[in-house]
């Protein structure tokens, strides 16, 4: 049985993304849709808004055909981190034949174009040119680009093309039988705050889900699909703000030397980060650091590695692959989908609590963050702890 693969946040699933799990089965021609999906904690350095059983039902709904958890270790790294660590969970299946993503323009002809850049002997020099400007990897890589391929320099400043360009180079790398099997993005960029619509981007929905306004809030739940809102309107949207009082708490309580061994924290950066804890607030404290080089999104990421104790150990040990294969649901008629699995897989399927003790000592850390990643977003969330030893597989 073949799989196409789908690596996503759903913070929260809107109707853009049920357009792309239905494109993405038709456009790879695969049997069944397998989503990987951030659990706690997501991409952009945040605490996930709704909680990862909802948002794993919410994908089932939409026509995934399961859902997998993508381990907090990888979730919260840069894009090529997070691109790496959701392509090799699905590789770990040793089912996956496809990889879908959005993209706002192009396809496999740029993104190909693109990756061979960094193979050109130019393109090391020219992201250290552009890092001595004092600028982020990011902004360097894609300045970098941009010289290399001025004609594709429009699609190199969309973030969405770039997270698709980070797939690509995963796929490159760790799955090279793996075709690409794009989907043109449908409605707003994924960052646009404006709430225009059910195609609207997650950002613009969680905006106007915590907004004061019982209208605006209306208005957002209207745009959602109706299993998605029927949940929505009776859960918190969360963010960051509801960790406040822990984030700062982490910081205050470690010695820059302990920070200076949490994943991120390089460059003496720990320093100044201590310093701007004992301010009165976590944005004041953020906002003290930010820079060219230390962007809002990087700060964040750093911050939830140092709440959760993620460590340059643990990166390095993650830079071997996953270990496992949580899945948090799967629709009824494919439950026989995950004996394939199984069967296939390169890595244990851990499918209820008793299955995590397949694990070997060596390897049980990534399952055990995963489990404290949702204990301290329970904090955000307002509900409960220990879900991860009572949520059942989520069946739809």
């Amino acid at each position: 049985m073949s799989l196409c693969g789908i690596i996503a946040e759903y913070n929260p699933l809107h109707s853009g993304h049920q357009y792309q799990i239905q494109k993405a089965r038709e456009v790879s021609g695969c049997e069944s849709v397998a989503v990987v999906m951030s659990g706690a904690f997501v991409q952009r350095g945040e605490v996930a808004a709704f909680d990862k059983w909802s948002r794993a039902k919410w994908a089932l709904c939409a026509g995934a055909d399961v859902v997998f958890e993508l381990p907090a270790v990888y979730a919260l790294q840069a894009a090529p981190g997070f691109a790496a660590g959701g392509v090799r969970t699905l590789a770990a299946t040793g089912m996956l034949d496809a990889l879908s993503f959005g993209c706002e323009h192009g396809g496999e002809e740029e993104l190909m174009a693109l990756c061979a850049c960094s193979r050109d002997a130019r393109f090391d020099g020219l992201v250290k040119q552009h890092l001595a400007m004092g600028v982020s990897y990011a902004a360097a890589e894609q300045a970098a680009l941009s010289c290399l391929r001025p004609d594709l320099a429009h699609l190199v400043q969309k973030p969405n093309f770039m997270l698709g360009l980070a797939y690509a180079r995963a796929i490159s790398a760790y799955a090279p039988h793996v075709k690409l099997a794009t989907v043109r993005r449908k409605g707003a960029d994924y960052n646009d705050p404006t709430l225009d619509g059910q195609f609207s981007s997650a950002s613009a929905f969680r905006k106007a889900l915590r907004s004061a306004d019982a209208a605006e809030r209306e208005r957002a739940l209207s745009a959602l699909p109706p299993f998605v809102a029927e949940d929505a309107k009776h859960l918190p949207c969360s963010g960051m703000d509801d960790l406040e009082q822990a984030l700062l708490y982490a910081l205050r309580t470690r010695a820059p030397e302990v920070l200076s061994a949490c994943a991120g924290v390089d460059e003496g950066i720990e320093y100044p980060l201590f310093r701007a804890a004992q301010g009165a607030s976590l944005q004041e404290a953020l906002f003290a650091v930010k820079s060219k080089r230390y962007t809002l999104a990087r700060l964040r990421r750093m911050l939830c590695a140092v709440l959760l104790g993620i460590t340059k150990d643990m990166l390095r040990r993650a830079g071997e692959g996953p270990k496992y294969l949580r899945v948090l649901g799967v629709r009824k008629e494919k439950r026989g989908l995950l004996g394939e699995i199984a069967k296939n897989a390169a890595v244990p399927l851990i499918c209820k609590k008793a299955d995590a003790g397949q694990l070997k000592e060596e390897d049980r850390w990534m399952y055990e963050l995963d489990v404290l990643a949702s204990d301290v977003a329970a904090l955000a969330w307002k509900c409960r702890a220990g879900r991860d030893f009572t949520e059942p597989l989520i069946v739809v």
